[in-house]
């Protein structure tokens, strides 16, 4: 994949804690699917699965930190929206 295919679209600048959210849901989803696979999948063998539980695990740490860093940048955020300007 190339960055060329990736065109800027938005007009004015987007605040990281805006954008944190949907990737939070996509990370959330991915996980779900992968547990769902695990539960409900008939795999070939027992490294699949010790796979997949990798994988899950991954993308739970993924979750957490994007979920973290996502507070963070709303706090951030709601701080700089509360500051008063200097005259």
């Amino acid at each position: 994949m190339t960055d060329t295919y990736y065109a800027k679209y938005h007009v004015s600048e987007q605040q990281a804690d805006a954008l944190l959210g949907p990737v939070a849901a996509t990370l959330n989803e991915l996980e779900r699917r992968v547990q769902h696979y695990l539960d409900r999948v008939k795999l070939g063998d027992e490294s699949d699965a010790e796979t997949l539980r990798r994988a899950h695990a991954a993308l739970a740490i993924a979750r957490d930190e994007v979920a973290r860093l996502w507070q963070e940048s709303s706090m951030q955020s709601r701080h700089q929206d509360t500051k008063t300007p200097s005259s």
